[in-house]
């Protein structure tokens, strides 16, 4: 198969907003995954493959339940994608990741990628100044682990056509993730993801698995519908 699905998780914790799935959701999750055959893996991995019969499995803001999610993944043989955020892993916070933290998510194999140096939507900024953090803190990323980052995330999922040309024409990223539920190509450059929520029980989470056309339709609509509410509400 030449097309595959995404899935952008954020915190694993017991007690949370929509957006927190509880240690045992997520592995429930994980085994639903196994029993369907399905691969899950990293962003770059999937890059170097014909086919892949699996999930790109993506995390956001680098909370620090992220190493035990590295750890959880290794056990069922699977990958995954993290985005980080500098100023989050530099502010020595107690629900963020910290250098040492990040440098054992690389060590155990999984993809490092940026999430900016902020947590500002890039919209709200000039795009070359975009740009420029996002080299920064590629390079910072890159410095602290010694691998090479190669993909990007927008906080929000917020990004327009104008970021992704510039990223596209600049040779420091391969790819940039954000979060409109749909389905990708390999090698695509503009990366789909569909939000894994807290309600996700196992019916609607096996949709999102399964690449079920309906729902993934449904998904898109009802996005597409939510960012021009936003749009007008911003204008007024």
């Amino acid at each position: 198969m030449n097309k595959f699905n995404c899935l952008l998780y954020h915190q694993i914790k017991n007690n949370g907003d929509k957006y927190t799935l509880s240690q045992s959701s997520f592995i429930r999750q994980l085994d639903l995954i196994n029993s369907h055959r399905y691969n899950a893996t990293s962003i770059d991995k999937i890059g170097m493959k014909d086919s892949f019969n699996g999930v790109a499995i993506t995390f956001d803001d680098g909370f620090k339940s992220d190493l035990w999610v590295g750890e959880k993944l290794l056990e069922y043989g699977y990958s995954a994608t993290f985005y980080l955020v500098k100023d989050f892993i530099e502010s020595n916070s107690k629900i963020y990741l910290n250098r040492q933290h990040v440098k054992q998510l690389a060590i155990m194999g999984h993809e490092i990628g940026v999430h900016g140096k902020t947590h500002d939507a890039w919209t709200l900024k000039p795009k070359d100044i975009v740009l420029t953090e996002l080299i920064e803190t590629k390079n910072w990323l890159e410095d602290l682990t010694g691998v090479e980052v190669s993909t990007c995330s927008a906080p929000g999922g917020k990004i327009n056509r104008e970021i992704i040309e510039e990223l596209t024409q600049n040779d420091q990223f391969k790819s940039v993730r954000n979060s409109i539920p749909w389905f990708n190509s390999i090698n695509a450059f503009e990366i789909n993801a569909t939000v894994i929520l807290r309600d996700d029980y196992d019916s609607s989470f096996l949709k999102k698995l399964n690449g079920d056309t309906l729902y993934y339709n449904y998904l898109f609509s009802k996005q597409k519908l939510k960012d021009r509410v936003i749009k007008k509400l911003i204008e007024k």
